[in-house]
């Protein structure tokens, strides 16, 4: 690794990354469940779906720099250092504002295998993210009694549907896998191993398996056949068979790639 102040470390950066799109993973489940969740619960979750895959993408791209001016003054109060924090103590990705992703970020460069799967991921993003703001912090009704005023209602009309993101997850996912096998890149292939990779957990007694479905334990931690379903969901959508025929990538037989 290097300087452990370097937050454009690219090893701790893709790590980041395969934890960004497991947390991705898991809303878009739930959000094409389409069970519970009212309007508001919809564009909440949609918002999820597509910031994380924005911030998985971005801490891929390596021509992107992270700096530590980006760190919020409330995560560098958790550093024993608050004037140099460290990877120890943050992830990367508590880096990614809203500011980067609406206005700084503009995806891979145009000659990356990745460009176009970056550009339609912000233009979903860029098509909630209004909407998100707009449901969280500005009031309802503005100046009086009516309804004129509400930009809510227009900005719910264009909010992406599940089956476009689920798209993009896949597309990002197929070319990250074009990326590994046409440059044999050392950033696409751990990416691809560290979302199949079981973690033990070191804290409680919480079993040993993906990021993926220890997250959706955490939040659902008495559902089992959920879990199973989100497992299942995982598989169809990364076509795992598929990911299993490939001697390339490194998935150790251990890990049990599509059970855990």
């Amino acid at each position: 690794m290097n300087d452990i102040t370097d937050f454009n470390d690219l090893y701790h950066r893709t790590a980041s990354a395969s934890a960004r799109f497991q947390k991705g993973l898991y809303h878009l489940f739930m959000l094409s469940q389409k069970s519970t969740e009212d309007t508001y619960g919809k564009i909440i979750r949609t918002y999820q779906c597509l910031f994380e895959l924005s911030a998985t993408e971005l801490l891929l791209d390596k021509d992107f720099s992270l700096s530590q001016k980006n760190i919020l003054p409330r995560l560098k109060k958790k550093c024993k250092n608050p004037d140099c924090p460290t990877r120890k103590e943050l992830d990367p990705a508590s880096l990614i504002t809203h500011t980067m992703l609406e206005r700084q970020w503009s995806g891979f460069s145009k000659n990356h295998l990745l460009y176009d799967s970056s550009q339609d991921t912000l233009k979903l993003y860029r098509a909630v993210v209004e909407a998100r703001h707009n449901l969280l912090y500005r009031p309802f009704m503005l100046d009086d009694l009516y309804w004129e005023d509400c930009t809510l209602i227009d900005l719910i009309g264009r909010t992406p549907e599940s089956n476009d993101i689920k798209k993009a997850y896949q597309s990002f996912f197929e070319t990250s896998l074009q990326w590994h096998k046409q440059e044999r890149n050392s950033i696409a292939m751990r990416f691809i191993r560290l979302l199949f990779m079981p973690y033990e957990d070191q804290r409680d007694d919480r079993p040993t398996e993906t990021l993926l479905i220890s997250y959706a334990r955490m939040l659902s931690p008495k559902d089992e056949s959920l879990l199973n379903n989100i497992r299942e969901y995982r598989n169809t959508l990364l076509n795992v068979p598929n990911l299993l025929k490939l001697s390339n990538i490194g998935i150790l037989q251990e890990w049990k790639c599509g059970e855990l």
